[in-house]
Formats: C-alpha cells, structure tokens, sequence
C-alpha cells in the first residue's frame, strides 16, 4: 500500500529479532521516569523485517551488543496496562 495508507494488513510475526540499535540514558528527560535510570531503548529488527522501539529487559545494559538475539516479552505496568519488551533470546 502507499505511504501513509490506512489500508494496512496485519501480519502474525515470530517476535523474534535482534539488536539493531540502542541507547542507554543516564538522565531523565522527565521526572517520570526518574526511577528507572539508567534504562536503555532500543531498537529492534524482527526476523519479518519491521523495526520496533522497545526496552530491553532481564540484561545488565553494559552487556547490549548490536546483532545480539532478542525475543519478546510482555510486562506488565499498572493496572491495564501491558507493554511489549524484549529480552535476550
């Protein structure tokens, strides 16, 4: 479809992928999310193709290497709330 299309299909994916790209922030751009640095977004290039940004869990952020297998893991964050993350695979 054309850029910028809202005819666009949904495709099942595997959810696996690897590290494209990644930064690790030692600052808070906001006092939201003061509590959790450093953290780390990356991101992901899945097995179909698509890049996703997301945060990668349950890994030291000194240990990320681009290239390195990742697979996805859902947390919950609050009431109703789920978010789609990856971990090493």
């Amino acid at each position: 479809e054309a850029c910028g299309s809202d005819n666009v299909p949904w495709v099942e994916a595997s959810g696996k992928g690897e590290l494209y790209s990644f930064v690790v922030y030692h600052r808070a751009f906001s006092p939201l999310f003061e509590s959790m640095v450093p953290y780390n977004v990356a991101l992901i290039e899945l097995e179909e193709g698509p890049r996703l940004l997301a945060n990668i869990v349950n890994i030291d952020n000194k240990d990320l290497q681009i290239g390195m297998a990742v697979k996805p893991v859902f947390q919950t964050e609050g009431e109703g709330v789920v978010l789609l993350r990856f971990e090493p695979a």
